[in-house]
């Protein structure tokens, strides 16, 4: 009797472990949730200080990085660390568009000691390959200049600095990114989105725009 009552104790143990485990598994307690491995590069933050500047605040956002990193100064005569806003805007070439940042970058980090061999800046616009290439731009330590559509934040096209990303911990896959974190000179700086909204914001298929780019030194 006694033999039978301890198998029947063993038994009612064994049950409960198994129901206290199973519990505990739907409730989440032992299943351990993705942890990320994070990459951000320390970008000084500039406001656009007019509706249509943000393309300027970005390009002083990107020169300010560049130069702390070299230690130059865009002119010597004047000592300052980046051009004023209204200098940047008013040498972006007629149209003000994405394709004219390049040339109004490189001639800025010409002015602050950097020789025609680095000022050679990619531009890129392949959709399925934004976000690889953005990625490799940040993990080589160079900012993003990333145009985003008419689902931005704005609702309306925007410009903005990618700085990070946020990814699952030993992972290099894209579809494994998290986070995006990023400037916006309107918005504020140090903002972040899901991978999914990142992808509407800069989806060539949102509003059908196939002009949309991101702008770096690498990623090619």
């Amino acid at each position: 009797m006694k033999i039978n009552n301890f198998v029947n104790i063993k038994i009612m143990f064994i049950f409960l472990c198994v129901g206290l485990t199973l519990a505990t598994t739907k409730c989440g307690g032992t299943t351990s949730k993705p942890t990320y491995d994070t990459k951000t590069l320390n970008i000084t933050y500039y406001y656009q200080s007019t509706a249509n500047t943000c393309q300027s605040a970005c390009i002083r956002m990107y020169l300010d990085y560049r130069y702390t990193k070299k230690g130059f100064i865009w002119d010597p005569n004047q000592a300052k660390r980046v051009p004023d806003e209204s200098t940047v805007y008013n040498k972006i070439p007629q149209p003000r568009t994405m394709e004219n940042i390049c040339w109004t970058l490189n001639y800025f980090l010409w002015m602050g000691g950097y020789n025609y061999s680095y000022t050679s800046l990619y531009t890129y616009s392949s959709e399925n390959a934004l976000l690889r290439h953005q990625k490799l731009c940040v993990d080589k330590d160079e900012p993003v200049l990333v145009l985003f559509g008419k689902s931005s934040p704005i609702k309306n096209y925007h410009n903005v600095i990618m700085y990070g990303y946020s990814i699952k911990k030993g992972s290099s896959e894209i579809s494994d990114i998290d986070k995006i974190y990023y400037h916006d000179p309107w918005e504020g700086s140090g903002q972040e989105v899901k991978k999914t909204r990142w992808d509407l914001y800069t989806s060539l298929k949102d509003d059908k725009d196939y002009n949309r780019y991101s702008i770096s030194k690498s990623g090619i």
